[in-house]
């Protein structure tokens, strides 16, 4: 009796191990287009099978063999979840978290990831540790968070370290840990994870001599950019140009460049409006580098305002545009350009594209000194000897001329010697003809 009762139990358990292979067969068939495949995981699926339903489920959702049905997908993996099938507990979770073909409900979603998470499913352990830390479907808890991220990189997942190293490197759990953030980016690196990779291979390439290695930041740079990553192909582009000189001999430089300006990268962007400025990697196009400077500028790219704002100035004929320069000049200023400030006091100063004022004139070259400008320290000078947007003040003039002579500026030379006395000029360290330099 004993024995008929172990052959009882086996039998059946073997039926279910050749039931599974059978059922990961005709998923991977179906999913091919074998369309036998399919209607025996639907047959075994209307059987109440739940690794059926939960396969039938992903090819639903997918929608690449079958008519995409997120309400179809919902019901399968629901069915599948509610006999403890893991994977559609998680598959349940993420369609409730994101209102797909059900009502969108976090909490619900947190419920079920968690009954995942705690049978193991790693991608489950991931997604939980998500909305806890996030605090959405259940109060924010750093620490679980941290917990759960670890138990599903324990488990080989790929986005689980990565989330770990932003963790750590934004402090947004706790204090700030460079060396963790770096550790948990090599580990998501190594599965795989294109973030991790162009993370890790920009820190390896602007980071301090403990970490610095630009060779393998730039391998690693090369593997996340060969996955798609336009962040990586933006890095990867500009490191190529700064090593390739001018103009560059890599061939990939701009086509990188190209792909991740297209989608969005802003100092990709700004990168190509430099390259078609310059000449870099491509014929010089003084129009494509406005209209890629610009596409940088509009997206928040601080750094692209200036050179937007100088070529539409100073550029070609064809391609100038005092107004929208001045446009460009005053967002760079605002943004503390001391460099704008000089070119917008400048446009005002002129009148060009801009109502002519020379007491704004005065103001931005006052900015530009304060950040250092020798040439705005020049024009000072010159407003203040002949009294233009402020009251002359020859001995102030005098001043700001010797300051800026004191710098190296040729023309403040000049117009100090002009302002000394005959006296003066043999005590004035700058005296051109002391020296006798012109």
């Amino acid at each position: 009796m004993l024995l008929l009762l172990a052959f009882v139990v086996w039998l059946p358990l073997t039926t279910v191990a050749a039931d599974l292979n059978a059922i990961g067969r005709w998923a991977e068939s179906a999913a091919k287009g074998d369309s036998a495949a399919l209607a025996s995981l639907r047959h075994e699926a209307e059987r109440h099978d739940p690794e059926s339903q939960y396969r039938l489920g992903v090819l639903i959702f997918e929608g690449q063999v079958v008519r995409r049905n997120f309400v179809q997908a919902a019901d399968l993996f629901r069915r599948a979840a509610d006999k403890g099938h893991a994977a559609a507990h998680n598959a349940l979770g993420h369609m409730l978290q994101h209102g797909l073909g059900i009502d969108r409900d976090e909490a619900q979603a947190a419920q079920w990831y968690e009954r995942a998470a705690r049978l193991d499913n790693a991608d489950a352990q991931n997604n939980f540790a998500w909305l806890l830390q996030e605090g959405r479907g259940r109060q924010r808890d750093f620490d679980q968070a941290v917990t759960w991220y670890k138990k599903a990189s324990a488990s080989g997942h790929v986005t689980a370290p990565y989330q770990l190293g932003l963790l750590y490197e934004t402090g947004i759990a706790g204090a700030k840990d460079r060396v963790q953030a770096l550790s948990w980016y090599r580990v998501a690196a190594e599965r795989g994870e294109p973030m991790a990779q162009y993370k890790l291979g920009a820190a390896l390439i602007t980071g301090d001599s403990a970490v610095r290695d630009p060779d393998k930041g730039a391998a690693w740079l090369e593997k996340s950019a060969a996955q798609g990553n336009p962040l990586a192909k933006s890095m990867l582009a500009t490191l190529l140009v700064k090593r390739g000189g001018k103009p560059s001999p890599d061939a990939r430089i701009l086509g990188l460049a190209t792909d991740a300006a297209k989608r969005g990268v802003p100092a990709a962007q700004r990168l190509l409006g430099t390259i078609y400025e310059q000449g870099l990697a491509a014929e010089k196009d003084p129009a494509a580098a406005i209209r890629w400077y610009r596409e940088a500028a509009t997206r928040g790219d601080i750094d692209a305002q200036l050179p937007l704002a100088k070529l539409l100035d100073l550029g070609p004929k064809s391609v100038q545009d005092p107004v929208e320069a001045a446009l460009w000049y005053g967002k760079a200023s605002a943004a503390g350009g001391t460099e704008a400030d000089l070119w917008l006091g400048l446009l005002y100063q002129e009148g060009r594209g801009i109502a002519r004022d020379e007491q704004q004139a005065f103001r931005h070259y006052q900015k530009a000194v304060e950040g250092g400008s020798v040439e705005a320290l020049y024009r000072i000078a010159v407003l203040y000897d002949e009294g233009r947007g402020v009251a002359r003040d020859t001995r102030r003039a005098r001043d700001a001329y010797a300051a800026a002579a004191d710098k190296g500026h040729a023309g403040a030379r000049e117009f100090l010697e002009r302002l000394l006395k005959p006296a003066e000029r043999e005590n004035d360290p700058f005296s051109p003809i002391k020296f006798g330099r012109f």
